[in-house]
């Protein structure tokens, strides 16, 4: 789980260095004093008044799950293409990641079943070797072929796609 954790914000802190956030929109401001507004006009939504704002104001940041998107076009969608991945591997990645992070009650599922949390390092960590490769200036097929040369490949691209189901599991898992 640490390992997890603690490569998922490596990962998202990249992609900030390479993909720098964008300003709010103009009219964001003008949604946080709406929402403001609106929460002080209703006692029973008071409470809830700094979470909703806070929501308002960082809607316009991207999620984990759009930035794991964002790094894997930009290496020539080089997961999508060598690994046997769904289209929803990105929020499974970070719904897993979440689960651990926030020690919600799905993460109990891990107390049985942690392949989601090693399928999930893994794919970050491929992710992040590609990634870096194309920084450093190497061009998408050059990556693809340091990628799947590394003598690591075949036992972590079989493990992923042996195991990409224990996704499915995790999601349909009721504490």
């Amino acid at each position: 789980m640490v390992r997890l954790i603690t490569l998922a914000q490596m990962v998202e802190t990249f992609d900030r260095s390479l993909n720098p956030d964008a300003a709010p929109p103009s009219d964001q401001k003008e949604a946080v004093l709406q929402v403001k507004a609106l929460m002080a006009d209703h006692p029973a939504l008071k409470k809830f008044s700094s979470k909703a704002v806070a929501g308002v104001s960082e809607a316009h940041r991207p999620t984990l799950a759009s930035r794991l998107s964002r790094l894997d076009k930009q290496t020539g969608a080089f997961l999508r293409t060598e690994l046997t991945l769904h289209a929803d591997w990105k929020t499974d990645i970070a719904s897993v990641r979440n689960s651990v992070v926030h020690g919600l009650p799905s993460s109990a599922f891990f107390l049985k079943n942690v392949i989601p949390l090693q399928i999930s390092f893994d794919i970050l960590m491929i992710l992040f070797e590609a990634r870096l490769l194309v920084a450093f200036g190497f061009d998408q097929p050059t990556v693809r072929e340091i990628m799947t040369k590394n003598p690591h490949w075949w036992g972590q691209s079989n493990h992923i796609s042996k195991h990409v189901k224990t996704f499915e599991d995790f999601s349909e898992f009721v504490p």
